[in-house]
């Protein structure tokens, strides 16, 4: 892993993940998060995956939700939401909510890949 302090692997983590992928599409989800999670959201991004923040969790998660809400209260989560990958699901929506959009997600790749 690169680096020597807390945080320098976010874009090895994304390439990882990129990589395992291997085409397929793929998620990040964001559960709360401090200082790390805004450069890990951004590697994320910049990989062209999409954030699914999960809002009420805590934190760096709650910014971004408030953010999609039109309530910035943070420049970095302008930048991310400002890509258009990026979307909340409720932490009371349970598990199904957060399936259902992931399912969606791989859906309507799957259909784009299909039609290249």
């Amino acid at each position: 892993m690169p680096g020597s302090k807390w945080g320098d692997e976010s874009a090895w983590i994304a390439d990882v993940a990129t990589q395992l992928a291997a085409g397929a599409p793929s998620v990040t989800v964001l559960i709360n998060g401090g200082e790390v999670t805004w450069e890990d959201a951004r590697q994320s991004v910049r990989a062209g995956r999409l954030v699914i923040t999960i809002a009420d969790s805590g934190r760096t998660a709650d910014l971004l939700a408030a953010g999609l809400r039109a309530d910035p209260t943070d420049a970095r989560a302008k930048e991310l939401i400002a890509s258009g990958l990026v979307q909340a699901v409720d932490l009371t929506a349970g598990t199904i909510a957060l399936t259902t959009i992931i399912e969606t997600i791989f859906a309507k790749e799957s259909i784009r890949s299909d039609l290249q």
